[in-house]
């Protein structure tokens, strides 16, 4: 390896010359007709602007190298991806075959229904003939092939596979046109269509989970809140609901997205939450403290049986059922999320769906906390 590492370690010293280079020819020749260049050492573009075409210039070299060793277009472009995809497993990137639920606008793919969502198989190991599979309206003549163009938001359209076979490491498929691609740069397989309406609970909660994730880092916890709010009174059918954190200062449950329930409620919304102490013995006590304390979600038809209820205060609104689950990252609870006063009475199954949603509230809460 050493003769290896010797030769790398030039590389990068010429790559750091060349860097330098061009971010002085950029400087000297087109800086000063940009109307950004007072601001370039605070924007730092020509150091972007320098990265990406060094990176282009290497990147068209080797695709050029390999061309020039006869080898066909398509395994270039398959070899090329092969690459991208290793880099990306090195960084951590995940690699495996998984659905997604997107939407795309006009721009990307005009023959299918932008206000649908589409269910699409990612990083496909396999295609079977008749699958309608995603591809690129044109030549690529760059890296980002495959599922990250798809995200990326460049344009496709749907073909269907006629045949598929294998030649040296890779898999090929060809389209109805005869059209012949790498299984490397297929954008993914589409499963299906759904309108809103006609989504399983499953895939609400999927869509759900991937607008949550587009607000992160940048939203704030009760913008969020509000979301997971209107999201799981929604899902579960249910009248009142109540969205908490655990403060990880000193360990108080506070509400910072509930039904007004009482008349302090209009306060505690004003003040931004609803905090409850936390008892001496690190307990909360109460119904509404039970998932919290023995870490396990529950439900109940009638809450006046329940052996943690101690009622409810004076002026509380009725409460007729009544189903809570902690919000927890690993076995760290986080949260917790409570119903109540469902349209039909609750079961295993929501409690599943509750949890569900959880999960998705403690990566919220991992992140702003």
């Amino acid at each position: 390896m050493g003769e290896l590492q010797n030769r790398l370690f030039k590389f990068q010293k010429e790559s750091r010359t060349a860097y330098e280079d061009i971010k002085k020819i950029l400087n000297d020749k087109y800086c000063w007709k940009c109307p950004m260049r007072s601001t370039r050492t605070q924007s730092q573009c020509r150091e972007i602007h320098s990265g990406r075409v060094l990176q282009e210039s290497f990147d068209e070299g080797i695709m050029n190298h390999l061309l020039e060793t006869d080898i066909d277009q398509i395994e270039v472009e398959a070899l090329i991806t092969r690459m991208l995809k290793k880099k990306i497993k090195r960084a951590g990137g995940n690699q495996k075959a998984t659905t997604i639920m997107m939407k795309v606008d006009a721009e990307q793919n005009m023959d299918l229904a932008s206000d649908n969502w589409l269910k699409i198989k990612i990083n496909p190991r396999r295609v079977k003939i008749g699958d309608k599979i995603l591809v690129s309206d044109e030549v690529m003549d760059h890296l980002l092939l495959g599922s990250y163009a798809l995200v990326a938001g460049f344009p496709f359209h749907v073909a269907c596979v006629k045949r598929i076979f294998h030649k040296g490491n890779f898999w090929y498929v060809e389209v109805e046109n005869g059209e012949i691609l790498s299984l490397e740069s297929v954008f993914g397989v589409l499963i299906g269509e759904c309108e809103d309406d006609y989504m399983s609970i499953e895939e609400e909660i999927d869509i759900f989970s991937l607008k949550i994730m587009d607000m992160l880092p940048d939203s704030d916890l009760k913008e969020v809140s509000d979301l997971f709010f209107e999201k799981t009174k929604n899902i579960l059918k249910s009248e009142i609901c109540y969205i908490a954190f655990i403060d990880p200062e000193n360990k108080d449950s506070v509400g910072v997205s509930f039904s007004h329930l009482t008349e302090s409620c209009q306060m505690y919304e004003e003040i931004g939450e609803a905090r409850f102490k936390v008892l001496n013995d690190g307990s909360y006590g109460g119904l509404l403290g039970y998932s919290l304390d023995t870490g396990k979600s529950f439900f109940v038809h009638d809450i006046s049986n329940h052996p943690a209820a101690h009622g409810l205060p004076p002026g509380h609104a009725p409460v007729n059922q009544f189903l809570s689950v902690p919000v927890k990252w690993k076995d760290e609870i986080l949260g917790q999320i409570v119903v109540g006063n469902p349209e039909e009475d609750y079961n295993q199954d929501h409690v599943k769906i509750a949890e569900n949603i959880a999960s998705i509230y403690a990566l919220v809460l991992k992140i702003l906390l």
